[in-house]
């Protein structure tokens, strides 16, 4: 036999390290090996660290002081995919502590985050980085940051994603984001609205919640309330409403119903479909104060249109508001005293209540609760104008014999032949106002378009009040001075219109209403906050096409009056937005 001959061991190449297995207690250590050049190494570092980091924020800010956030951000994009998921699952955590988020801000890694929502990458990488994103659109600096850097698009593409996981995630991110106006628009032109419908459908709940949110808050835009009428959206909630299984959205659904009930064709539809039925029966029906009270909202959205008070009436809405009036439930009596009031505007819904709701009406008169006495009150008012019987019937025996007993009191001076009338107080007069009022009825009102009138009146109101102001030379507007001249020279706080020459806000909103009336341009004058007023008008747009029979409902602009004069900014957008709270 042939002797085995021994094979020689070739020992290690001299430039190779050898393998080292290390067991470390300390994060600090761990946090070292981020840097590190080796794939394995990193994905058990990000893997240690994510164990740390879920037991607590104090765990947290122990990683935020060993700085370890720059080197994970670094990870985010690094080329093993593995490392880059396990790096992006660390962020999920990380992110749900302020301080961390503050510095990623600083960081700006948010194009690395929203890169891993890539439709080429995996679907638990998309699963993690849109709960950071989720995590990171907290606060409002983050919002901006995740807007900015292109994060819609991508998020709503998501939406369609068939892991639930994913669809939560973008939806709450959506949500988030939505907030804030410029976000609310850009949703808009996306067309969101389709894929956020189509989420009303999942068989989770928090999705279906998540949606319903966000629909209510892009649903405040008149745009979109059209869009969700086109795409079915109406049925899809009135579905939710009559579902008792899904009682736990019907809140949010209600919600949802009240801002497109301000939209005329919604209305129409709704009708039509027998749904405003349903809604008052609901509101009726339902044990659960908030449910009813965003019921009773809903109607009140709707009432506030002369068209959808006559729909109203005929699906008779009154009934259901006196029961309403009842409830324990001080939210559902505020809604449904507004609702009362602004019915009265129908001649119908008054003569409804000349036999039930005023005692209801003035016994929450005597509430606790202050905003229920003012609803209350203002209802009380809308029904007893020009309506002697409906005034009658809020007075008891008591009051009609105080009231008996007060004029013969004031009878009393006439019989003896004392006393006088005081003399009446008559305000100055005010010849720059009709001067005002005689040119615009000799320029302005012979035109023939309203659009046209309402621009040539705001440059005429700026022009009287100061002309154009920079948005940067507001600051340094001296309008106190001049105002007190006048006071000084009438002895009185009472100034007329015609005599302030440099007014701000509130002083030209308050002209343009004033000259506005004076030749038949509808407009409102809305109070804001620190000074500031606005006006708003209503346009039709008639390009667009309403439902057969029906003019398409009329967009609101409020009136730049200061700064781009004759501009109409359109409520809600981002011009809008900077001219009411500037």
């Amino acid at each position: 036999m042939d002797k085995k001959i021994k094979k020689e061991v070739k020992p290690p190449p001299k430039d190779v390290f050898d393998p080292l297995t290390i067991e470390s207690k300390k994060a600090a250590t761990v946090v070292l090996m981020l840097n590190s050049p080796e794939e394995e190494v990193l994905v058990k570092a990000c893997e240690a660290i994510y164990k740390f980091a879920l037991k607590g924020e104090k765990n947290k800010a122990t990683l935020l002081e060993l700085g370890a956030v720059e080197p994970l951000t670094r990870l985010l994009t690094h080329e093993d995919k593995i490392v880059r998921r396990n790096a992006t699952r660390v962020f999920v955590i990380l992110t749900s502590n302020s301080d961390v988020r503050k510095l990623l801000r600083k960081l700006d890694v948010m194009n690395s985050v929203i890169a891993r929502l890539t439709p080429e990458e995996d679907v638990v990488i998309h699963e993690f980085a849109s709960l950071c994103l989720a995590n990171m659109s907290i606060e409002f600096t983050g919002k901006v940051q995740v807007y900015e850097h292109g994060a819609l698009e991508p998020l709503i593409r998501l939406l369609r994603n068939p892991d639930p996981d994913v669809k939560k995630n973008s939806i709450e991110s959506i949500y988030n984001l939505a907030q804030d106006f410029e976000c609310r628009t850009a949703l808009q032109e996306l067309n969101a609205i389709p894929p956020v419908l189509d989420l009303l459908k999942s068989e989770y709940p928090i999705i279906q919640l998540l949606a319903l949110k966000t629909l209510d808050v892009m649903t405040k835009r008149k745009k979109s309330q059209t869009m969700l009428r086109d795409n079915q959206g109406l049925d899809q909630l009135i579905k939710i409403l009559e579902t008792k299984d899904l009682d736990d959205l019907h809140i949010e659904a209600l919600s949802v119903v009240a801002n497109c009930l301000e939209d005329m064709d919604s209305m129409v539809l709704i009708q039509r479909t027998e749904a405003l039925r349903k809604l008052l029966a609901f509101a009726e029906s339902s044990t659960v104060p908030d449910i009813q009270k965003n019921a009773a909202k809903a109607i009140a959205k709707a009432a506030y249109y002369s068209e959808n008070r006559k729909l109203s009436h005929e699906q008779e809405v009154e009934r259901c508001l006196v029961s309403l009036l009842d409830l324990e439930s001080d939210g559902t009596k505020i809604a449904a005293s507004q609702v009362i009031s602004a019915m009265c505007e129908n001649t119908g819904s008054k003569e409804f209540f000349n036999t039930q709701g005023i005692p209801e009406m003035v016994h929450l008169l005597r509430s606790d609760n202050e905003e229920v006495r003012e609803a209350a009150g203002l209802a009380v008012a809308n029904l007893t104008t020009c309506s002697p019987v409906n005034a009658k019937k809020g007075r008891g025996k008591k009051e009609e014999e105080k009231m008996r007993e007060e004029e013969e009191v004031l009878t009393i001076p006439k019989l003896a032949g004392e006393g006088g009338p005081e003399k009446e107080w008559y305000p100055p007069p005010d010849p720059g106002f009709c001067t005002y009022v005689y040119e615009v009825t000799k320029s302005i009102l012979p035109m023939t378009n309203i659009k046209e009138q309402i621009e040539a009146l705001a440059k005429y109101v700026a022009e009287k009040m100061g002309g154009k102001i920079p948005k940067d030379k507001i600051p340094d507007f001296s309008w106190e001075l001049h105002i007190s001249e006048p006071k000084f020279q009438l002895t009185s706080n009472v100034i007329p219109i015609g005599y302030i020459k440099k007014g701000i806000f509130y002083h030209q909103a308050l002209l343009f209403k004033a000259l506005a009336d004076r030749i038949g341009v509808g407009c409102s004058l809305v109070r804001g906050e620190y000074g500031h007023a606005w006006n708003e008008v209503k346009l039709l747009d008639l390009s667009q096409k309403g439902v057969t029979g029906c003019l398409p409902a009329p967009d609101t602009y409020i009136v730049d009056l200061m700064f781009n004069l004759r501009e109409l900014l359109e409520v809600g957008s981002k011009e809008a937005n900077i001219y009411q709270f500037i």
